[in-house]
């Protein structure tokens, strides 16, 4: 669950229902409004990690609480990498070039369409 970020939602929704049923929310309202703030879900995530973590260490488990703390650490460093790759200048410059190849393309069509 840690690792897929649907069953994360999936999980905080149905933990938070009386909450968002309470205001006359649906789920899809609730989901909305989960993700679209920049930094909130990221919130909930940390929050909700949190929450397993002292819950775990509560009940003496403190090998849980590690596991999901460098589990989530774990996410956002290949969050992180993800982005950090997106936005290179490689993804760019592939952007740009596959962008080129369409017009070039659509320039070609339309010449035969002429033709």
């Amino acid at each position: 669950m840690l690792q897929d970020t649907m069953k994360q939602i999936e999980t905080i929704a149905e933990l938070l229902r009386p909450q968002w049923e309470r205001q006359g929310m649906n789920y899809l309202q609730f989901v909305d409004t989960l993700i679209e703030e920049e930094g909130r879900f990221e919130q909930v995530q940390s929050a909700f990690a949190a929450a397993i973590e002292n819950f775990s260490q509560s009940i003496g488990k403190k090998a849980i609480a590690v596991l999901v703390r460098k589990t989530m650490g774990t996410i956002k460093a290949l969050e992180e990498k993800a982005l950090n790759r997106v936005e290179s200048k490689e993804v760019e410059e592939k952007l740009q070039q596959l962008i080129e190849k369409a017009d070039q393309q659509l320039a070609e069509d339309l010449s035969k369409l002429g033709s």
